[in-house]
Formats: structure tokens, C-alpha cells, sequence
């Protein structure tokens, strides 16, 4: 994102981390939720600054926490993206949307986070997004889901490939539906294998238990 100066001085201080001047110009009945040339918030320059103080100050005062520029990016996209996920956390506790659609591609934050990683051939981001529970499955542009979207990069972006392949491995071992589907699917597939046996099993139908990868401590 380029920065450049703006003539609202809520937004410079705001990005600056100036917390008085801030307080100052809503002590003032300055609209919390001003914004730049590019309809990027105090709020979002915040975020994107890392200035965590400010971000509480500004919640406070009612800025709007889903209020996009006009790209599409949000405040926590635009946290996500210098990865200040303390900040990101803060967002979502106070009601930022984790999976709203958005921008002329039409982006969950996921598809904004992995463009973000694949950049950086990081994975960081995506995942943290799924520990927050982002929906992997919601639709961007094009109709595809992000894990969907990063296939079609992987053809060109091999690094793509290997986000994908985390987002997966963080499912299979995380995501109790997931996981449950998989079972079912397997003790079907028993279950087939049993009848075309013959065999006496196949009358036989096993308890399927979870087995969730155990919580970081």
C-alpha cells in the first residue's frame, strides 16, 4: 500500500501514532470514521501502522470496523497485511467480518491473506485466519473458495501449491466436520470393500470417533 500525506489530520495522526492528536480531534466531534482520497478510515491507517492504542481508541468511539476503501480492503486486511495479528484479533472481537466478500474480485480476507503469503511464500496469515474460523468453502470472484483459487495459481505460482497443501494438513487435523467426513467416508468405502468380500464384518457397524490434533498449550 502507498502512503501518502492526507489533508485529514485524524488520519495522519492516526497512522503516525500520535494518540493525543487523535484524542484531540475527537474531542473535537471529528467523525471517527473520516477518510483519505482512497476512503481508507483513521481506522484502517491504524491498523495498517501497527498502532494498537489508537485501534482501541478509535473502536471506542464507534469507527466502523468492516468500512472498506476502495479497493475492498478492510481494517483487518489491511492489519493482516503487515501482520499485526494482535490488532487483527482485536478487530474481529469488536465485530470485523472474518469471511465478508469484497473488492472488484470479489475477495474473502482468506483470498486477500493467501495472495498476501503466496507473495512472501509464507503461510502465517491463511492459517491464522483458520485457527479464527474462517470459512474455507466461501466463494470469492469467479465462484471459486480460495483453496480452489490457489490450485489455478499453483500452475504458475508453484508456492501456491504448497499453501494450499497447508490449509489442508491444518483441516484434516483441526476441523472436527472435516475430520468426521473423512471418517464416514472411509467406513463407507469399509463397508463397500466388506460386501463385495462376502464378508461378516460388513454387518457390523463401528463407533467413529474424533481424533483432534491436540490444542496448542
Amino acid at each position: 500500500m502507498t502512503i501518502v500525506p492526507c489533508e485529514e489530520p485524524i488520519i495522519d495522526a492516526a497512522r503516525d501514532g500520535d494518540i493525543e492528536a487523535v484524542r484531540a480531534e475527537l474531542a473535537a466531534r471529528v467523525d471517527p470514521d473520516t477518510a483519505d482520497s482512497m476512503n481508507r478510515s483513521a481506522l484502517y491507517h491504524a491498523a495498517y501502522a501497527g498502532r494498537e492504542d489508537i485501534v482501541k481508541l478509535l473502536i471506542e468511539k464507534n469507527a466502523d470496523v468492516n468500512l472498506e476503501d476502495d479497493e475492498g480492503e478492510t481494517p483487518l486486511i489491511a492489519a493482516l497485511e503487515n501482520k499485526h495479528f494482535s490488532i487483527a484479533a482485536l478487530l474481529l472481537e469488536n465485530g470485523a467480518d472474518i469471511n465478508t466478500v469484497s473488492g472488484r474480485q470479489q475477495q474473502t480476507p482468506l483470498h486477500w491473506a493467501f495472495n498476501m503469503d503466496m507473495d512472501e511464500k509464507k503461510t502465517d496469515r491463511v492459517i491464522w485466519l483458520l485457527e479464527k474460523g474462517a470459512e474455507v468453502t466461501r466463494k470469492g470472484g469467479g465462484g471459486l473458495d480460495v483453496m480452489q483459487r490457489g490450485r489455478e495459481y499453483a500452475i504458475q505460482w508453484p508456492f501456491a501449491g504448497e499453501i494450499v497443501a497447508a490449509m489442508k494438513e491444518y483441516i484434516r487435523t483441526h476441523d472436527p466436520a472435516y475430520i468426521f467426513e473423512q471418517q464416514m467416508k472411509q467406513a463407507s468405502a469399509d463397508m463397500c470393500e466388506a460386501l463385495r468380500e462376502g464378508l461378516p464384518e460388513a454387518m457390523a457397524i463401528k463407533p467413529i470417533r474424533l481424533k483432534l490434533a491436540p490444542k496448542p498449550s
